[in-house]
């Protein structure tokens, strides 16, 4: 089954997802698992609610690190991650 995202905040903004984005999840060795391999994200945890708050931790930093960063501060690679995290936002 996979989860799905539909905001997350930054500095007290909500950023809403234009589509939820869907998360895979995955138990191994009694640890929870969700990621999205898309744009790097992954988290570990004992519980669900622990992975997401993880996610949305991680979403944040990204957000922080990359959409908001100048594009001449970015790599060729990293800007790609910024226009594709741009384009998932409301």
């Amino acid at each position: 089954m996979r989860m799905g995202i539909v905001s997350f905040s930054v500095g007290g903004r909500v950023l809403r997802f234009k589509k939820p984005l869907m998360l895979d999840n995955e138990m191994i060795d009694g640890k929870l698992y969700l990621s999205h391999e898309e744009i790097g994200l992954q988290s570990c945890g004992r519980s669900w609610g622990e992975c997401d708050d993880q996610i949305r931790e991680e979403l944040a930093m990204l957000w922080e690190d990359y959409a908001l960063a100048p594009d001449k501060e970015l790599t060729k690679d990293a800007i790609a991650l910024k226009e594709k995290l741009l384009g998932m936002v409301e």
